[in-house]
């Protein structure tokens, strides 16, 4: 799966989304800037199976969390707030590139760049 200004999936407000991850899977991003892969900034996101999933590219937010600071796509900075739950066997690999080296960048898992974490990950 690809992704370029738009989030592969998205996961606010009330939402809840219940991921099987089966066989190998892959979210890639080529471009400089963008939301995070999957977004969760207050909704409720479980990822579960006995597969992979790998996220590689560059983003201003979380790998899978909330989106970071990015003038180029105007998504500002965005605490989490939200839940995100692994569970059974899945393995989840992450990249971290950066296309700045001053960037302070974002959390794998988590928060975007600049934003604040009171959410929660469990595993």
């Amino acid at each position: 799966m690809k992704h370029s200004q738009e989030s592969a999936i998205d996961v606010k407000g009330d939402s809840k989304a219940d991921i099987t991850v089966r066989g190998t899977n892959t979210i890639n991003r080529k471009d400089e800037s963008s939301p995070s892969m999957i977004h969760v900034s207050d909704g409720d996101l479980t990822l579960r199976g006995d597969g992979s999933l790998t996220l590689s590219g560059r983003t201003d937010g979380a790998k899978i969390g909330s989106n970071g600071h990015s003038g180029d796509t105007g998504q500002g900075e965005e605490d989490f707030t939200g839940s995100i739950h692994i569970t059974d066997d899945v393995t989840i690999s992450a990249t971290r590139e950066y296309y700045n080296p001053s960037d302070t960048g974002s959390a794998a898992i988590g928060s975007g760049e600049k934003g604040n974490f009171t959410g929660t990950i469990t595993h």
